[in-house]
């Protein structure tokens, strides 16, 4: 890493992220600063491991076991070229996990700059059969599977765990091997702190967990009680509503996907579309279907943008002691009605794992910072390094094709121009890139010039990792913004960027609309918090007014908006975080 130019990159990261208060990252976390204080020179790193078909020699699988630079900013931390492969098991049994890191040096150490450091551990990251085999606990069709609490399951045919109140695992356990402890585990001696600092995967335990369960169960309907005649599922008319909202959405370029496939090829949804429709669809498309459903799934959807809410507190890219705070608070809510509103059969392993995701947070940071988006796209990258598809040539191609990607990096690190290299170091909370410049109107030029006789036309800048550029008739994702004001924040639409002797400035029409918690309940849970859908709004159609020319300060920026166009309204609702994965 500290070859590639970075070491500057990661120790001026780590400094500026252990003088923040709100969790942005895990250095924020007691975890990370009595770790740092104890070994100043560490080298942090979180560990990732999944299974992949690479060959196509029936039954082989292979699983890399690969490393992130956790004082890495997590847009190069995930970049396929900084990603450290330990090893790789190539089988067709599941990996022995033993074997495995007995064949690697664990306790590494090396010398940069006249500087000595020591590897550490602080983070494994896996699906969840990969993570109870490294736990060495029972898989989750077990009673005692939960490696955070002594949650005992329930059987009912199949295994589901009720809400109860949460009481953490002895710890003992790991050591006596009881309560669903099978052996010793490989992660006892590896992990600074051990069982903390395995994590529930945002990817596979919430966008593949109850946001896939709970709209797969709301299309194909389900009954509360077996004497209910008829199922509690989504009308064919809400359907058709939901189905043309969705297909007409788009995402702003933080998104590799940009768009949502049809609910009729739903079984097939990659986990980004789930991600989206968690945070996009629920709490817009599927709120004003919901206007016209009955009760029973009012209730349910209710149930879903509870959640959604939770979800998208957590994955914030800054989060306060009051946000964690709401978020579990509303997660608990949500835990504790789920039962009534979805049956017991909704009460699902990967429903209960979320009740642990706020102390998580806390932990390890926001959930966006630690999931398994980025190594399922490493693990993609590793497939398209491979052209020859024999068992016995599979690895050596894989090592051969990461080092000459290595040296690339290497030479362009010593090599480059400037504004190539840029694009591969760390950047600042408001860069700039270049992009085609659209001339805004008279009405805007005279505007500006009032103000600013002299000045810049920006194309596109980077503000806190976000993307924002002015409002172009072929592309309107990604000109919305909320900016700070005396009495708030107010919602505006981008004509122009300017570069001026005073800084940074946008132009464009101020938008007045509705402030989300309008929609909600006056007694429920979310009208309650403050920071429940902060800074979302909505406007009826026919009241959408693009109001006075404004100019602001990029200084003050506070959140992009995704716009949804939904029937006759447009929702205006907020990116969590800027960066998904590379």
């Amino acid at each position: 890493m500290t070859s590639l130019g970075y070491g500057n990159t990661m120790e001026n990261y780590r400094n500026y992220m252990l003088e923040q208060k709100e969790l942005i990252d895990i250095h924020q976390s007691k975890y990370y600063r009595d770790t740092v204080k104890k070994f100043p020179n560490m080298f942090p790193i979180s560990l990732y491991t999944d299974g992949g078909r690479y060959a196509k020699t029936s039954g082989y699988e292979g699983w890399p076991i690969a490393a992130f630079a956790l004082d890495l900013p997590p847009k190069l931390r995930h970049k396929y070229s900084n990603i450290i492969i330990f090893g790789y098991w190539y089988s067709k049994k599941k990996p022995n996990w033993e074997f495995i890191f007995s064949k690697i040096e664990i306790s590494i150490r090396f010398t940069s700059n006249n500087r000595d450091y020591w590897v550490k551990y602080l983070q494994l990251i896996a699906d969840i059969p990969a993570r109870q085999s490294l736990l060495s606990i029972i898989n989750v069709s077990g009673y005692n599977c939960c490696y955070n609490c002594d949650i005992r399951g329930e059987h009912i045919g199949h295994l589901i765990f009720p809400y109860a109140d949460l009481h953490p695992r002895d710890p003992n356990s790991f050591i006596d091997k009881t309560n669903g402890v099978k052996g010793d585990s490989v992660l006892y001696e590896i992990l600074e702190m051990f069982p903390e600092g395995v994590v529930i995967d945002l990817m596979h335990s919430v966008y593949r967990g109850p946001v896939e369960d709970d709209i797969k169960r709301l299309l194909k309907g389900f009954k509360k009680n077996p004497d209910q005649r008829s199922l509690i599922k989504l009308s064919a008319s809400g359907l058709a509503q939901l189905e043309s909202m969705i297909v007409n959405m788009k995402f702003p370029k933080e998104y590799q996907r940009r768009k949502i496939r049809s609910l009729a090829v739903i079984s097939n949804w990659k986990a980004s579309e789930l991600k989206l429709f968690c945070l996009y669809v629920v709490p817009t498309a599927l709120l004003l279907v919901a206007s016209s459903e009955n009760e029973e799934v009012i209730e349910a959807i209710e149930s879903m943008i509870i959640y959604s809410c939770a979800i998208r507190i957590l994955t914030q890219a800054k989060i306060s002691e009051e946000m964690l705070t709401t978020a579990e608070a509303i997660l608990d809510y949500w835990a504790k009605n789920r039962e009534n509103v979805w049956t017991k059969q909704a009460m699902t392993f990967k429903s209960h794992e979320n009740r642990h995701l706020a102390k998580q947070v806390l932990i390890h940071g926001p959930l966006s910072t630690h999931s398994a988006f980025a190594g399922e796209s490493a693990i993609g990258n590793i497939g398209k390094d491979i052209t020859c598809h024999n068992a016995a040539v599979t690895v050596k191609q894989i090592g051969e094709r990461m080092a000459l990607l290595r040296s690339s990096y290497i030479w362009l690190d010593k090599n480059g121009h400037p504004k190539l290299k840029a694009h591969f170091n760390f950047e600042t909370n408001i860069s700039y890139i270049s992009k085609r410049i659209t001339v805004p109107s008279e009405e805007i030029t005279s505007f500006i010039s009032n103000k600013f006789p002299n000045y810049d036309l920006l194309g596109e800048i980077n503000v806190n990792g976000f993307a924002i550029c002015p409002f172009q008739t072929t592309d309107d994702t990604n000109c919305f913004v909320a900016v700070k004001t005396e009495n708030g924040y107010k919602v505006v639409k981008i004509l122009a960027i300017l570069q001026t002797f005073e800084g940074l400035f946008f132009c464009g029409y101020s938008i007045e609309l509705l402030p989300y918690a309008d929609l909600m309940k006056s007694d429920g849970i979310l009208a309650l918090n403050p920071f429940a859908y902060q800074y979302c709004c909505y406007i009826k159609k026919e009241n959408f007014v693009e109001n006075e020319l404004v100019l602001c300060s990029a200084q003050s920026f506070l959140a992009k908006y995704v716009m949804i166009d939904a029937n006759s309204f447009y929702f205006f609702m907020t990116l969590p975080h800027p960066y998904e994965h590379n």
